[in-house]
């Protein structure tokens, strides 16, 4: 269902014929691909984001301490009767900043993927 409303804007047929019959390549790398930039840093950053913190799957089926995921890593830090809350502030921070870095490189993307249909220039 989402891929119909994008299918006429991004066939690259269409497009190809309508850059003067470009190579097919050359219509994906310099056509297509600078269309679907921001789309496609979104949805890394999201997958991205999703996969880092699968608590699910990183409780259920790793079995070895070495190769769960952050998120299992910080229930650690509670047991049934106490929680060591700077331990678990530090830690959740640690986490965070490979988010922080990821944005601040992805952020032009991203904005221009927002305001590319808004501006008239």
């Amino acid at each position: 269902m989402t891929r119909v409303p994008f299918k006429d804007y991004l066939d690259p047929h269409t497009i190809r014929f309508a850059s003067n019959r470009p190579p097919l390549r050359r219509a994906l790398w310099q056509v297509m691909l600078p269309l679907t930039r921001p789309g496609l840093a979104s949805c890394f950053v999201y997958l991205l984001l999703v996969s880092w913190s699968e608590f699910v799957f990183g409780r259920t089926l790793m079995t070895s301490p070495g190769h769960r995921v952050l998120t299992v890593g910080l229930q650690s830090f509670s047991s049934e009767y106490q929680v060591d809350w700077p331990g678990l502030m530090a830690a959740g921070t640690l986490t965070l900043v490979p988010f922080v870095v990821l944005f601040v490189l992805l952020e032009p993307f991203l904005v221009s993927g927002m305001t590319k249909g808004a501006l008239a220039n």
